[in-house]
């Protein structure tokens, strides 16, 4: 059984109305393009006609992680131009840099792990030195690449003797989940996800961005296991979350490069 934890919505919530643009850009790719026909979503008419962001995720069939990765150009939108790579920097002079150019103090360092840990190996050889107003490390990551391990995250605060949170990316650098101070799971950003998992309590998490147009994801299978949590974090946010139990973790089902977007300041893990 399918669960959301979306409520429901109406034609003048603005998440509707994004995710009916996700499906307007899913219609120039070459995989969605017959699965939004078969599931009478084809055409404007039917898109507009839409009366909640539910009704349109029961057309649709999931589509495992695995084959988006592998025939990426199949689920490319062929009406927007394909993003220019950005020139990449010595992730080490990135913090000094931004102090010089932005004019105020850096409060966090930020960026895929790759990066992170390549500065980090700059400050254990004592060639990078942080700004000591840095007070926490953020890893960009994307479901993709892979979440962030334990090992990795005890690295980085080792290295860095700050907090290190995690935030899940999609394929447009869109921010999907993010971590909070009581590390209590990933708090999904309603705004650009929908998620839902297979199975009562624990499954497999399934995402559906509301604002990827270039390679829009429409019921991913991430691969990963989960259960979701609604009601007060310990944080006090009240927004819905994924949690990995222990029991229930499995690592990612590929393994791969990345699709080669990168954030400003961040290089690819």
């Amino acid at each position: 059984m399918i669960l959301l934890t979306c409520v429901k919505r109406t034609k003048s919530d603005p998440r509707l109305g994004r995710f009916q643009n996700v499906l307007r850009a899913a219609r120039n790719t070459e995989y969605y393009s017959p699965r939004l026909a078969a599931a009478h979503l084809a055409t404007t008419a039917e898109v507009a006609g839409l009366r909640g962001i539910e009704e349109g995720l029961a057309r649709l069939p999931c589509v495992d992680l695995s084959a988006l990765v592998e025939r990426r150009e199949s689920f490319r939108n062929r009406a927007v131009p394909e993003m220019a790579k950005l020139g990449n920097e010595r992730p080490e002079a990135a913090p000094n840099r931004w102090r010089r150019t932005l004019g105020f103090r850096v409060r966090s360092v930020a960026g895929r792990f790759g990066a992170l840990q390549r500065l980090a190996a700059g400050v254990r050889s004592g060639e990078v030195t942080l700004a000591r107003t840095v007070r926490r490390a953020t890893v960009h990551s994307r479901v993709d690449l892979g979440l962030l391990r334990d090992a990795e995250r005890d690295a980085l605060w080792r290295d860095f003797e700050v907090p290190v949170f995690e935030e899940v990316r999609g394929f447009d650098d869109e921010l999907l989940a993010w971590e909070c101070e009581a590390h209590s799971g990933l708090h999904v950003n309603a705004e650009c996800a929908v998620t839902e998992t297979a199975g009562n309590g624990g499954g497999e998490l399934v995402l559906t961005s509301l604002a990827g147009l270039r390679y829009p994801m429409l019921r991913v299978l991430t691969g990963l296991i989960v259960r979701q949590a609604e009601g007060l974090c310990a944080c006090g946010e009240k927004s819905a979350r994924v949690i990995f139990p222990p029991s229930l973790r499995k690592p990612m089902a590929v393994e791969h490069d990345s699709f080669g977007f990168s954030s400003q300041g961040a290089l690819a893990r």
